[in-house]
């Protein structure tokens, strides 16, 4: 089914919306990525009732098309901006808050201002997830026992999912896991920690909301 894009404005009144045309190729992501999460300066309010479906139906869309879990990639945006099309404290955009040097090095992106349009931020935002989600390695379930994982409010082993959104926060999160002697004193980052407890509970509540 397709879907049309919803659109969202800008504090002036002006349209944050790519051209129709555009026709934007994605290149092969070369190496760890990660998007830095700030609390977003939000240009509306929360998408609520048929807005908030028509959204939810177009990530899970963009997600099977992309061959990643809907409800893994649709809890981000409930995490990061509660679904809005912001611009965060330290220039994130989307509901995703995509760091825009990040989706330009990466992609063939001609301007950053594209990820204002939910077809283009939402196609970045799965190829990204799937990047980091292919760093896993089995044995990082151990990580679970992370002193920092614990402190956090972690319970049993290090799920590919919660890794993914610690990849997601912070890029080095793979190579910190990737050399450590001992997964479980490897020095994560607090706050890396603390949003993997966030994301769980996060993609909880959209796989309890079910599909839209």
């Amino acid at each position: 089914m397709s879907l049309r894009c919803p659109r969202f404005q800008h504090r002036s009144g002006a349209m944050l919306f790519a051209p129709t045309a555009l026709l934007i190729v994605l290149a092969v992501l070369p190496g760890p990525v990660a998007a830095t999460v700030a609390e977003p300066r939000v240009f509306g309010k929360p998408p609520t009732g048929e807005a908030l479906q028509t959204l939810r139906r177009y990530i899970h869309e963009t997600a099977r098309e992309e061959q990643v879990d809907a409800f893994e990639l649709d809890a981000l945006p409930r995490l990061e901006s509660n679904y809005v099309n912001a611009l965060g404290a330290a220039g994130e955009l989307s509901p995703f808050q995509i760091m825009p040097d990040q989706a330009k090095r990466l992609f063939q992106l001609p301007d950053a201002s594209y990820l204002w349009d939910i077809r283009v931020s939402t196609r970045v935002a799965a190829r990204l997830w799937r990047h980091g989600l292919s760093l896993w390695r089995a044995e990082f379930a151990a990580a679970g026992s992370n002193t920092c994982l614990r402190r956090a409010g972690w319970k049993g082993p290090l799920t590919q999912a919660a890794f993914g959104a610690m990849v997601w926060n912070y890029g080095r999160t793979a190579a910190i896991l990737r050399h450590a002697a001992n997964l479980r004193l490897a020095r994560l980052p607090t706050s890396v920690c603390e949003y993997a407890v966030r994301f769980e509970r996060s993609l909880r509540e959209v796989r309890r909301l079910g599909a839209p």
